[in-house]
């Protein structure tokens, strides 16, 4: 394995592993905010509000990790500009077809730069920082609203498509399944709210 295939590797696996860690995040976040819509959740509110809470931060500072180029961080913009520069290392696919892919990779990123901002914004001024506007001057914290739960599904999803594309031009390709453990998870989560709200909802009697 050359030194460029190896570095081409790292950054995809380092992205899959946070796109992983920031899916599953949001999995038990969406399970458990459609429990509290439907108002299968009865009991336990604090409990799960806080982890729904939590998990949609962790999935918000993944897709941050991911989509907010840094000069010293591995992003998507980072992942694309080494493609653009080694297409050598991608040899399962014509130069010119991955070049094109770039092209239309950063076109995709351009055309959800809102959510983008977005993410900054929450990330900056509330999830990572505490900033002091939120006492003096609240309103001009935000130019968006916080991102709701489609825009964040379909960001995992741009990003996956992205990242499977190029795994798939390397020698020997590989395809990273991002929704192996949908199904364990939405079964933990419900199995979790079930038996926590079965438990509640069972007459206790007292004691002494």
């Amino acid at each position: 394995m050359s030194l460029s295939d190896k570095k081409a590797r790292d950054i995809l696996r380092h992205l899959t592993n946070l796109l992983q860690e920031g899916w599953e995040a949001f999995l038990v976040a969406k399970h458990i905010h459609e429990a509290l819509i439907s108002k299968r959740i009865r009991s336990t509110y604090y409990f799960f509000n806080t982890t729904e809470r939590s998990c949609i931060e962790s999935a918000i500072i993944a897709l941050s990790k991911i989509v907010i180029p840094h000069d010293d961080s591995i992003s998507i913009q980072y992942l694309l500009n080494y493609v653009e520069q080694n297409s050598q290392v991608f040899s399962r696919a014509e130069s010119q077809t991955i070049i094109n892919n770039v092209k239309e990779h950063r076109q995709q990123l351009n055309a959800i730069s809102p959510l983008i901002a977005n993410i900054k914004e929450q990330r900056d001024h509330t999830i990572a920082h505490l900033d002091k506007r939120h006492i003096t001057n609240p309103s001009s914290l935000y130019t968006y609203p916080p991102p709701n739960y489609i825009e964040v599904e379909n960001a995992f999803e741009l990003l996956l498509n992205m990242i499977n594309t190029y795994l798939g031009y390397l020698v020997p390709s590989n395809d990273f399944r991002l929704h192996s453990l949908d199904a364990r998870i939405a079964e933990d989560s419900n199995y979790l709210i079930g038996l926590i709200e079965r438990d509640n909802t069972k007459p206790h009697t007292g004691t002494g």
